[in-house]
């Protein structure tokens, strides 16, 4: 089983549930294999029966994102030899991945889940943001372009303009991507084998690309958050450990100001001693409140962390 925390329900301002889809297969060649939704409590430390299945089409590896009151789920990748295979690809020597977009209308939750446009290209862990009525799909694993946008108004992906001055072929978008709704423009980090690893932002409204920090480094993980003009990242981990020990003694959270492009010193309020897996989220869950979620593969159980900062 496989898990990827999606997003967040709140009550009083304050985050208290996170919503994942786990994809669940059966013993190898029984053809088997299902993507289903669950809900965590993060006071309870409850996790739902499934909310909802998705259609048999839906892949491992595909990308969640929310518009509204509306989920989508991008993209995915078949196995070799996959005897699920919706186009039926199971005499491959790869894998291979799909370019399939599915929809879910939270508030008609009876109608379920219906297919939405495909995208351009097939896309593995797309990394994706949604930004004022569109969906932005950036290239993950695998085969494929740099990135495309949906118009959830319209019924067509379009390929998205690629950055000035900026190697594509040498460069690769780090996972996550970040609205920055004040401001109107998306955060992307590039890193690359020998670069300098800058920082972009897109902007939404005249479909611009600025350089915000053309030296911004590898200070980006799948930890990373933006609260209040303040990007929040879990530094790269120990290489033996693969893992970080959050405490005032040794701390990874480092913290960056997109404003006025600068870093700003962190400092543990309290002892904080936990390690966490380098691949994990970090999610604000208001006032103050943060959570390191993920999902532990070797003891099969599904893990989180809360703290609050001030």
């Amino acid at each position: 089983m496989m898990s990827r925390v999606f997003g967040m329900r709140e009550r009083d301002g304050v985050a208290e549930t996170l919503l994942f889809f786990a994809s669940k297969r059966s013993e190898k060649g029984k053809g088997y294999f299902r993507i289903d939704w669950h809900s965590l409590n993060l006071e309870t430390a409850e996790i739902s029966e499934a909310l909802t299945t998705m259609p048999p089409k839906a892949r491992s590896g595909a990308s969640a994102v929310a518009l509204g009151n509306r989920v989508y789920l991008l993209g995915g990748q078949c196995e070799r030899m996959d005897p699920t295979c919706p186009d039926g690809k199971i005499n491959g020597k790869n894998f291979h991945s799909h370019d399939y977009v599915f929809c879910f209308d939270c508030e008609h939750p009876d109608r379920g889940w219906k297919q939405a446009p495909c995208m351009l290209f097939p896309l593995l862990r797309p990394v994706a943001v949604a930004a004022k009525g569109k969906i932005y799909a950036f290239k993950g694993s695998g085969l494929g372009h740099f990135a495309e946008v949906f118009d959830v108004s319209g019924t067509d992906w379009e390929p998205l303009s690629v950055p000035p001055d900026l190697n594509i072929d040498t460069s690769r978008v780090t996972s996550p991507v970040l609205f920055d709704p004040p401001r109107s423009r998306i955060l992307v980090h590039f890193r690359s084998g020998n670069g300098p690893n800058p920082l972009y932002a897109y902007h939404v409204d005249d479909e611009s690309w600025e350089c915000l920090d053309e030296t911004f480094g590898t200070t980006w993980s799948e930890a990373t958050t933006l609260v209040d003009g303040v990007l929040y990242c879990l530094t790269d981990p120990d290489e033996e450990t693969a893992a970080c020990l959050l405490s005032d003694r040794r701390c990874c959270l480092q913290a960056y100001d997109v404003v006025e492009k600068e870093w700003l010193p962190v400092k543990w309020l309290s002892k904080f001693s936990v390690w966490v897996p380098h691949r994990c989220g970090l999610y604000h869950l208001g006032k103050g409140h943060f959570c390191f979620a993920w999902y532990a593969s070797a003891l099969g159980v599904f893990e989180y962390r809360k703290n609050q900062c001030v």
